[in-house]
């Protein structure tokens, strides 16, 4: 990163990561090409995709396959591996599985998966294997000639504390289990804080640099004022990033742009909702860290009948 550009080490979005996937693919199909090898697109995405090494403390929403490793790409093409592309479609028809809300029932202990080969490779056998408790899944499925439904398990009672829980299930061609994933079936649980029974409160919550720390909390009557606060002890030498999300995804109305505390800002960043602007249903509060330093934040997050406000006349 430039010194001019100090601060912005972490960067998002298909406009970043694009030139920089290029780069990494050109500079495989060249050097495969220097020895008289070549390799398909499919080949050289998997390569990409095994090779990556994970971030310390992420979650595959978050990191997608990981850091890229040049090195270990070319390794794994030239060891003659073969590459496959699956679609993933969960029960709502995206490509994982998310439940914002928590559960919608008793009966919602399983989420059915549809999984359709596109290209490369195609496997006759899936070897599937969970990396979280919470998940459940046959060993092994055979692969059906179009469609193969693949229904994953969850144990809900090991989701009762409010939080945000991530499982993956991952599928190996068990002829070939060093080629890496065929494909991840994501799932994500979403346990929210629910305003009405007690406030949210988190106290010096440590964030790593460029770390998200999410808070998912719910608004079950739309005649009531959000307040939102995220104060940094150690405002003097730390900043952070606070944004509100709406149920349905959008930032809040009340806080459209991000809100910034610390440093040159003040310590406390407080976002409210009026209850003109209040959604009913699951906000989400997320607290981000400079991409170079830690922070340590407390987070609440209330519900009121009424907001207090300075104007010219007095509060």
């Amino acid at each position: 990163v430039a010194r001019w550009d100090t601060g912005n080490e972490v960067k998002v979005g298909t406009s970043m990561a694009t030139p920089y996937a290029t780069g990494l693919a050109a500079s495989l199909a060249s050097a495969l090409v220097q020895e008289g090898r070549r390799a398909s697109g499919v080949e050289i995405v998997q390569a990409l995709r095994v090779a990556s090494r994970p971030f310390a403390g992420t979650k595959p929403i978050d990191e997608g396959a990981g850091m890229p490793v040049l090195e270990k790409a070319y390794d794994w093409l030239v060891g003659g591996h073969q590459g496959s592309v699956y679609e993933v479609r969960a029960g709502t028809g995206v490509s994982a599985a998310f439940r914002r809300n928590g559960f919608s029932g008793a009966q919602d202990t399983v989420e059915t998966f549809t999984v359709r080969h596109v290209g490369g490779l195609r496997a006759a056998q899936f070897l599937l294997r969970a990396d979280v408790p919470w998940l459940s899944v046959d060993d092994t499925v055979e692969a059906a000639p179009r469609a193969t439904q693949i229904p994953v398990g969850y144990k809900r009672t090991a989701l009762l504390t409010p939080g945000v829980y991530v499982g993956t299930v991952t599928a190996f061609n068990p002829r070939d289990p060093v080629a890496g994933p065929l494909f991840k079936l994501v799932n994500t649980v979403i346990i929210p804080s629910d305003l009405a029974t007690k406030p949210l409160f988190d106290e010096r919550r440590t964030i790593a640099p460029a770390a998200v720390q999410r808070y998912f909390v719910r608004v079950p009557q739309g005649d009531a004022t959000l307040r939102v606060t995220v104060t940094l002890p150690d405002s003097q030498a730390q900043q952070a990033t606070v944004r509100l999300y709406e149920p349905n995804g959008p930032p809040a109305r009340s806080a459209p742009e991000d809100v910034t505390g610390g440093q040159e800002d003040p310590g406390t960043a407080v976002i409210t909702v009026r209850a003109e602007d209040l959604v009913t249903g699951v906000y989400e509060i997320d607290v981000i860290a400079t991409p170079l330093a830690w922070a340590t934040a407390t987070v609440r997050a209330d519900l009121g009948p009424v907001a207090l406000a300075a104007s010219e006349q007095g509060v």
